[in-house]
C-alpha cells in the first residue's frame, strides 16, 4: 500500500467513525437515570377542568373518574340513568339470579355529570323480578375523593411532597409521574410531577446541555463527510 493510499484508508477509517459517532458520544440508550421533581398543593375539591383533570382522570389509579361534559353515547346513556332512568336485564333461562351476586365490570367507579358540585354518580346493580337492573347512585364528592385518595405514609418518596411542598426522586423509585390524590388527617392534596431530568451515569460523566451535544454530533458528521471525500482524493491519487 503506497503513501496516498494509507492515507485514503486513515482518513476513510476515521470519517466512518465520526459518522458513527451518535452510537457512542451520548447515545440515547447510554446508563442513565431521570430525577423527577413532585409538587404537592392542597385541594378542596377535585380539580375540573385543564391538564390536571387529565392527569386524574386517566393516571395510574385505582379509582377511575370519568368526567361526561354530556356528549356522546356513554355519556347519553348515564345521563339518562342518573335522571332515574333504568336499565333492565332480562336473566337468560340457563342462568340464576345467584349468578348476579357480583356486579357487571364498569368502565368507570365514578362518573361526574355536567358543571358544578353535586355531578359525581357511581354504578349500581340489582336482581329484581327474574332481571338486572343497573343504575347510578348519585355521591358527594367527598366520597369520590376518599375513594380516590392514598392514605399519606411518610415513607413514600411521592408523599414527601405533600410535607415539604415538593420532593425530587429517580425515577425507578416511583410508579407513576401523572397525578395523585393523597388523604392526610382529613386533607387532601394533589402531587403530581412537575419536572424531569436526565443524567448520564454510563462513565460517570456530567450531562452538558442537549444543544451541546447534538452541536457536538453536527460537526462529527461534518466532519466524517469531508474525511470520506477526503480519502476517495487519497484513493485516487495512490492508483
Amino acid at each position: 500500500m503506497n503513501r496516498q493510499n494509507w492515507r485514503g484508508f486513515v482518513c476513510l477509517v476515521v470519517g466512518v467513525a465520526l459518522l458513527a459517532n451518535p452510537l457512542y458520544l451520548y447515545p440515547d440508550n447510554v446508563s442513565s437515570e431521570t430525577a423527577v421533581t413532585f409538587e404537592g398543593k392542597q385541594i378542596d375539591e377535585i380539580p375540573h377542568h385543564g391538564q390536571l383533570e387529565l392527569d386524574l382522570r386517566y393516571g395510574n389509579l385505582q379509582t377511575e373518574i370519568r368526567w361526561c361534559p354530556g356528549n356522546g353515547r356513554e355519556c347519553a346513556i348515564a345521563e339518562a340513568l342518573a335522571s332515574g332512568q333504568t336499565l333492565r336485564y332480562e336473566i337468560p333461562s340457563h342462568r340464576e339470579p345467584g349468578d348476579y351476586d357480583e356486579p357487571f365490570p364498569a368502565d368507570y367507579d365514578y362518573i361526574r355529570l355536567g358543571e358544578g358540585a353535586g355531578g359525581y354518580y357511581r354504578p349500581t346493580q340489582t336482581v329484581e323480578d327474574e332481571s338486572v337492573v343497573l343504575s347510578l347512585e348519585q355521591v358527594d364528592e367527598e366520597t369520590v375523593m376518599q375513594a380516590a385518595a392514598e392514605e399519606y405514609h411518610s415513607d413514600r418518596p411521592l408523599h414527601a411532597a405533600v410535607e415539604n411542598g415538593t420532593t425530587t426522586v429517580v425515577e425507578d423509585e416511583v410508579y407513576w409521574d401523572g397525578a395523585i390524590l393523597v388523604e392526610r388527617n382529613g386533607n387532601y392534596y394533589v402531587v403530581r410531577a412537575v419536572e424531569k431530568e436526565r443524567y448520564p451515569t454510563g462513565w460517570g460523566w456530567k450531562a452538558p446541555p442537549s444543544i451541546a451535544i447534538e452541536a457536538m454530533r453536527l460537526a462529527a458528521w461534518i466532519g466524517g463527510v469531508a474525511l470520506i471525500w477526503r480519502a476517495g482524493e487519497w484513493t485516487e491519487r495512490g492508483r
